[in-house]
């Protein structure tokens, strides 16, 4: 039996399916199956799997009515044999030394209480890269410990589907992927995390993250961010929340707004000296300043709810948000992230 199972959902892929399956093929370690799923492809994706198939008897093919990822996913999953799971999307490329790395770290006694070992990546084609992806790289790459991913799990998706390498006992003890209208990476990561699980990100990259104008967190429904913010406020109140503690969120702002029209906070916390003593969708607003003694007569719990566009000082600065400013503005002030306050976005 493989230690690897490398999961790879295909729909209409094509164009780029043959290059993301030439990176597999050079991987260091070579302990590995591919189960590939064809999702009723309509274009030549059939074709270059069976082909690839002729040449490798590592790689084996399912051929499904087209249903989307998540059912793609657990469809491999049914068949795969490893005891690690490994993603893969058929428009990425992977580093010869991905699983080489992975299998490692996974194996690692040190590491033994970790069930998610992902990487940082590079999106391109980088010329064709904005600002705003290029911030979400930065950010999504400076999320490296478990400590890390907790603390930022409601402000994005911190882990890269596409670079992870799971234990399969934690991924089939949450019930496996899950179509629920939202994003089912994004999902599996809240289940795991509240599961208990731990997720650590190796500093190298391994993996090189295509962007396109077809890639469906561009055009498919699932990833608008109106679904980000369902998933995120059901795993909120069902696993984060203390109902007994009032709610303050920090931040007047659209983005704030949207959390108080969704978690009806007593409170919404501001430095703009126009909105503090006025009320915002049945919440007062009150001053940051105040938050302390606030904090400690009414025992708030505190989410930031701030825009999370990040900016630099000079160029050879790094990457830098309001969120980070509050976030030592409430250490300051004794306030402990996770148990009495959470970023989201």
């Amino acid at each position: 039996m493989p230690t690897v199972s490398v999961l790879l959902p295909c729909f209409d892929a094509a164009p780029t399916l043959e290059e993301a399956l030439a990176s597999l093929w050079r991987q260091s370690y070579t302990d590995f199956e591919i189960v590939a799923v064809n999702d009723g492809s309509s274009d030549a994706t059939g074709d270059i799997l069976a082909r690839a198939a002729r040449d490798n008897d590592r790689l084996r093919i399912l051929e499904t009515a087209h249903r989307g990822i998540a059912s793609a996913l657990n469809a491999a999953m049914s068949e795969a044999r490893g005891p690690l799971l490994a993603r893969m999307d058929a428009d990425d490329r992977a580093h010869p030394a991905r699983f080489e790395r992975q299998v490692e770290h996974l194996r690692d006694r040190s590491h033994a209480d970790v069930s998610v070992s992902s990487s940082r990546v590079r999106l391109f084609p980088r010329r064709e890269l904005k600002d705003g992806y290029l911030r979400y790289e930065a950010w999504v790459n400076s999320v490296l410990t478990h400590d890390d991913t907790q603390r930022n799990l409601f402000v994005e998706s911190p882990i890269p589907h596409p670079t992870v390498m799971m234990r399969r006992e934690a991924v089939d003890a949450v019930g496996g992927y899950r179509t629920n209208g939202w994003p089912e990476d994004y999902d599996l990561w809240m289940r795991l995390s509240a599961s208990g699980n731990r997720f650590e990100k190796l500093k190298d990259v391994l993996v090189e993250w295509r962007d396109s104008a077809t890639r469906a967190s561009r055009v498919d429904p699932v990833f608008s961010p109106e679904r980000f913010a369902d998933v995120k406020q059901h795993y909120l109140v069902n696993h984060v929340l203390d109902r007994s503690r009032p709610l303050a969120i920090w931040g007047a702002g659209p983005v704030g707004k949207l959390w108080g029209r969704r978690l009806r906070p007593r409170h919404f916390i501001e430095i703009d000296p126009r909105k503090i003593g006025q009320t915002t969708d049945g919440a007062t607003v009150i001053s940051a300043d105040d938050l302390p003694a606030r904090y400690r007569l009414e025992r708030l719990f505190v989410i930031v709810a701030v825009a999370s566009l990040s900016r630099k000082r000079d160029q050879s600065s790094p990457w830098y948000s309001a969120r980070d400013e509050i976030r030592e503005e409430l250490r300051k002030a004794g306030l402990d992230e996770l148990r009495d306050f959470i970023c989201v976005a």
